[in-house]
């Protein structure tokens, strides 16, 4: 058998040029193989080089692994890369499908995760390359059937890469042959997505050649796919942490919201009686600033009697557990003011003190306790009191009837008899009239005064003129009430009392400096001088002197007899903003 040869010349002197001299055919040797000869001089010598056709097939095909083996890791390397950018999960499988069909230059890469219902399903969740509609019509199981016997199947259920070297024989591939063939597809490899031993997915890669991945190469894509896999729960924990960074955050916001509508102070202290922290809410009078108390034991910053009631109440609450709730009062810039204090148990070293200003409520309950004491006395003092006379009258009529006196006495009595219990009816009318619920807050000072003006003298058959002057919105919300029970105290006397038919009232505002109320009757009028502590008592007038002078104000009552009575009230509008 004849095969071609060459005869080459290497030259040294001009940096290890070749030259071919001559082109022939040898004689093959004993083994029948390809060979070429080379004449190279070295040294002063020609040295004749002969190499085989099996010697250049076996570099050919090294250097074909080779050029594999460094796309597998050129593919690895940018893998790598796109799992340090991606942020997203479905960015990442996008990214790592298109650079593995870019880089790797394999016809068709997809990932698909296993679903546990019944069937077993693989879904498609990223793909890059020729796949015409592919995915789509596969239906691709991990189960132990023929269509979960393919390569993407056999890895989740086995964990290991599985490789179909050509697609055309495997018997294995049958279900998706056909298909694949339109497509160009010759080999396969599915390579398993694990965490902690346990596949959850996989990495399947299609190629246009048969055997198209070597041992260094399933080496190399396999540890593409641990990284892939470990890139997926890596950004799967990231999201599982920033969601529950928001939870937090949003639970952190919530119990910010609720603490800050809670109208309280909120502290820890230990059983020893030290704060160790203080949440307070905005506008709380309190006796020391919040950052007084931290470190410090109650018995540094509280009466002595407070400090051992507070310390008296943290060991009831740790020795039984019960919420322990007392009442205690302290100075607030030269104000007394009342506050309620909850101790709740947080653990047996530590306790939870909810502390309230309770100074409005007090009031409130003083003012209810004083309305309660003056419907007292004027049912005590009007309706008590007639109901008596008209018994005795009753008396009187029923003896009268008995001694078969003159009708026209009797006529008289039940004349008389009728007027006191119109009277008595009138008194019920304004004493019902005065307990209904004050509308400050629904409808505003101004409003609410008109409305009662109006109503009171429908009631009572008396015309009142209200006249304010100054902008009703500087009138401290605390004081509102104030100058209402006056308006509303000085129209029932001038009911009860004055027998009058008009009735005037003006309030001046004067903004930071005092609210000026008075009230004016055209009725009977008195001597202010010859009133005794009693009467002044039984028409409601200490009771509004007293009102006006625990706010600092003043308090005059003019009157002339058949020349009506007026009454003005003064109070500073300065420290009256709680």
């Amino acid at each position: 058998m004849k095969t071609e040869y060459k005869i080459i010349i290497l030259s040294v002197a001009l940096s290890a040029a070749v030259w071919i001299i001559d082109v022939g055919l040898l004689t093959a040797g004993v083994s029948g193989h390809s060979v070429y000869v080379g004449l190279v001089a070295m040294a002063g010598f020609l040295w004749l080089g002969v190499l085989t056709s099996r010697f250049l097939a076996r570099q050919e095909r090294v250097e074909k692994e080779l050029c594999r083996v460094n796309r597998a890791l050129k593919t690895l390397g940018e893998c790598n890369e796109a799992m340090v950018r991606a942020a997203e999960e479905p960015e990442l499988l996008h990214n790592i499908c298109q650079t593995i069909v870019r880089v790797g230059g394999y016809h068709l890469a997809w990932v698909g995760f296993a679903q546990s219902d019944e069937a077993k399903y693989v879904r498609p969740v990223a793909q890059a390359g020729c796949a015409k509609g592919y995915l789509e019509g596969v239906n691709i199981t991990w189960a132990d059937t023929e269509r979960g016997r393919g390569p993407t199947g056999t890895v989740i259920r086995t964990g290991r890469p599985c490789v179909v070297r050509n697609i055309l024989t495997d018997p294995d591939f049958a279900p998706w042959r056909a298909e694949a063939s339109k497509r160009g597809y010759v080999s396969v490899i599915g390579l398993p997505l694990n965490v902690n031993g346990r596949p959850f997915g996989a990495l399947t890669i299609y190629a246009k050649e048969p055997d198209a991945f070597d041992e260094d190469e399933v080496k190399l894509l396999t540890d593409l796919a641990d990284d892939l896999a470990y890139g997926i729960m890596a950004l799967r924990t990231q999201i599982e942490h920033r969601q529950v960074e928001e939870t937090l955050r949003r639970t952190e916001a919530k119990k910010q919201a609720i603490f800050n509508a809670i109208p309280d102070m909120i502290m820890q202290i230990s059983k020893d009686g030290w704060y160790k922290s203080v949440k307070l809410p905005k506008d709380f009078a309190l006796w020391l600033p919040p950052d007084e108390l931290i470190g410090k034991n109650v018995s540094e910053v509280l009466p002595a009697d407070v400090a051992q009631q507070t310390i008296n109440h943290i060991t009831q609450a740790l020795q039984t557990g019960s919420t322990q709730i007392f009442e205690y009062q302290l100075p607030v810039d030269r104000t007394l003011r009342d506050y309620e204090a909850r101790i709740v148990v947080c653990n047996e070293n530590e306790v939870t003190a909810i502390v309230r200003d309770i100074t409005g409520r007090k009031a409130r309950e003083a003012v209810i306790e004083e309305e309660r004491a003056r419907i007292a006395r004027d049912l005590h003092d009007g309706l008590a009191q007639n109901l008596y006379f008209v018994g005795l009258k009753l008396d009187y009529l029923c003896k009268k009837v008995k001694a078969a006196c003159e009708p026209e006495d009797v006529s008289s009595e039940l004349c008389a008899l009728k007027k006191t219990v119109q009277a008595n009816i009138d008194d019920v009318r304004r004493t019902i009239f005065s307990l209904r619920p004050l509308e400050l807050e629904k409808l505003g000072f101004g409003p609410a005064v008109r409305k009662y003006i109006q109503e009171f003298g429908e009631q009572a058959r008396l015309s009142v003129a209200l006249e304010i002057q100054g902008n009703e919105q500087a009138l401290p919300p605390a004081l509102e009430p104030i100058f209402f029970r006056l308006v509303q105290e000085g129209l029932n006397n001038i009911a009860k009392h004055a027998k009058a038919e008009h009735a005037w009232i003006e309030l001046a505002i004067t903004p930071n400096q005092a609210g000026h109320l008075t009230i004016r009757d055209d009725g009977i009028g008195f001597n202010p001088e010859t009133l005794s502590p009693g009467d002044s008592t039984k028409m409601g007038l200490g009771q509004m002197r007293e009102r006006v002078k625990m706010l600092g104000g003043q308090f005059s009552i003019e009157s002339v007899p058949m020349q009506g009575t007026k009454l003005c009230a003064q109070i500073p509008l300065e420290g009256s903003k709680r």
